[in-house]
């Protein structure tokens, strides 16, 4: 399984041109729980932290993850089990 690592957020955020300080404001958390996001210290970033980031760099997850969900819904329509309904 691949993992979203400290690597792949530092990059994210370079390519972006922004500062450790301006990602953390953004994200909504501080500076020190940023800067262990980034050194890997603590590898398990939270859902809506990782989404506001990809947001504020720019980089389009609706698409992929939109397919993605939708590719799940189809295949548990397809099984039979059980009808997942659109409101």
């Amino acid at each position: 399984m691949k993992e979203i690592t400290g690597e792949h957020l530092r990059a994210m955020r370079l390519a972006a041109n922004k500062t450790q300080a301006e990602m953390a404001k953004k994200v909504d958390i501080n500076i020190k729980t940023y800067e262990n996001y980034e050194n890997s210290v603590s590898p398990n970033i939270k859902l809506n932290h990782f989404l506001t980031w990809m947001r504020f760099c720019k980089l389009d997850s609706n698409i992929d993850l939109v397919e993605m969900l939708e590719d799940c819904k189809s295949r548990v329509e397809a099984s039979g089990k059980v009808r997942v309904r659109s409101k």
